[in-house]
């Protein structure tokens, strides 16, 4: 009796001890923090632009890393932004230039944030005025569902 009682205890505690691995496991998957989560630090949407791209990244500044980004040069957003062929190069590359393109990178930059689980970001705009493609960015992730 007394030994099939340590037997059952010996085989439960592997039994928690490995539902507990499995949960640190997926724990330690996820790229977002629990202070993030909960909403202790709020990571900060960082937004680039040249003359023909723009770029956009979610920042976590407390462990300085980059938890999403997304930019006007990725070739997988041709057909959303559009083409056009570069006059010295003859290169197709994707139009980064338009209020509509940034608009779209918006967008895809608050569907990636989401689905990390991030819901609020500081809105950090840099030397840039808040006004044609910065706001048409910062509207396309609020019509997402990103709170700024």
């Amino acid at each position: 009796e007394i030994l099939q009682q340590l037997i059952d205890e010996h085989v439960g505690n592997k039994h928690v001890e490995k539902v507990e691995d499995t949960n640190r496991e997926v724990r330690n998957n996820l790229d977002i923090d629990k202070e993030i989560l909960q909403g202790k630090r709020i990571p900060r949407m960082r937004i680039k632009k040249t003359n023909n791209h723009i770029y956009a990244s979610i920042i976590d500044d407390y462990k300085k890393h980059i938890l999403c980004f997304t930019c006007s040069r990725d070739p997988n957003l041709a057909s959303i932004l559009g083409t056009y062929i570069n006059k010295k190069t003859n290169r197709v590359i994707n139009d980064g230039k338009s209020i509509k393109s940034a608009w779209e990178i918006g967008k895809i930059i608050g569907k990636k944030a989401l689905n990390k689980g991030i819901y609020r970001v500081k809105f950090d705009r840099g030397i840039y005025k808040y006004k044609d493609k910065i706001e048409a960015l910062a509207e396309g992730a609020r019509a997402i569902g990103l709170i700024l």
